[in-house]
């Protein structure tokens, strides 16, 4: 048995350190840009961002007169770098959450909801004359249904809700749902 030796590994020379260097900082610059912001229509919800209660009455649309009261609590958070709208629902029997995105590209608002009963839910829409509405995509087998959530009487601490449904194309749409939103204290 013999000893082996093995040599010592030579230093890089400078030129190959510098053009190592200068290729690699590109790199370090782009991880350490500040990371894009949202669009100024992205707050267009912050009146939603906040803590809720959720005090409602669900309509039956054969039977008017048979209505159900709900309550609940929301949270609304902003996350991902102030681009996304987080919403936390929670009421006896029934919770759900949903993500909500300003598109600039679409020049508009894209949400997409999900609950505990398996529900999934897209909904694309746009704030004007003081509301926010976000409707269900047209269905191709069912043209003239739809339906749509619209935020109004919007202020500081209270606003309303109503969950609607049409089965005309658009032309008469009826409260399914309506939550009065007062904020937390």
């Amino acid at each position: 048995m013999g000893i082996t030796r093995v040599a010592a590994a030579k230093p890089p020379r400078p030129y190959t350190v510098l053009m190592l260097t200068l290729a690699l900082l590109p790199l370090f610059i782009t991880a350490q840009a500040s990371p894009p912001k949202p669009p100024p229509e992205s707050h267009q919800f912050d009146f939603w961002l906040g803590e809720w209660n959720a005090d409602g009455t669900s309509y039956n649309l054969q039977d008017p007169k048979q209505t159900q009261k709900t309550t609940g609590t929301n949270r609304i958070t902003r996350e991902m770098n102030g681009f996304v709208v987080h919403e936390h629902f929670k009421s006896p029997g029934f919770n759900g959450e949903s993500w909500s995105v300003y598109v600039p590209a679409a020049n508009g608002w894209r949400q997409t909801w999900v609950d505990d009963g398996g529900g999934y839910i897209p909904l694309r829409g746009s704030f004007e004359d003081g509301k926010m509405t976000l409707a269900t995509p047209p269905n191709p087998a069912s043209p003239d249904n739809q339906s749509r959530m619209v935020f109004f009487n919007i202020e500081k601490n209270a606003f309303d809700w109503n969950w609607e449904k049409t089965a005309d194309a658009g032309k008469i749409w009826q409260v399914q749902w309506h939550i009065h939103y007062t904020r937390k204290r």
